[in-house]
């Protein structure tokens, strides 16, 4: 079975197993106590499983940097890719980091380690 989220630490500067009062609902807002917390307000960043293992069996998370096959670094996102009034693509990608753009990505690249180091 694969996580489906992992959680970096901000105070702790480490990825945690769990964090006390934290919870994630299937659209991805975080619960915190009694009240609607923001990453930001509790200090924790979340990144999501893409499903897909790199060249090392290692599945790749959002927050990932990746050397491509090609050898191009690039930093693993979610986000909107393109919309119009009638469509929305949306879903993982990787961003170069020289030139901005997104790529797709693949089993055949490698994670080299994370944006938090």
């Amino acid at each position: 079975m694969i996580n489906s989220i992992r959680l970096w630490s901000e105070y702790y500067k480490e990825y945690v197993d769990w964090y006390d009062g934290v919870m994630f609902d299937c659209d991805g807002k975080i619960y915190y106590d009694d009240g609607v917390a923001s990453d930001g307000d509790i200090g924790i960043v979340y990144e999501w499983c893409t499903g897909i293992k790199d060249i090392n069996d290692k599945y790749i998370f959002t927050g990932d940097i990746i050397k491509t096959k090609a050898g191009r670094i690039q930093i693993v996102k979610q986000g909107v890719l393109s919309s119009d009034e009638n469509n929305i693509i949306s879903g993982f990608y990787a961003e170069d980091t020289k030139s901005g753009n997104p790529y797709t990505f693949s089993s055949h690249d490698e994670v080299i380690g994370t944006v938090h180091n």
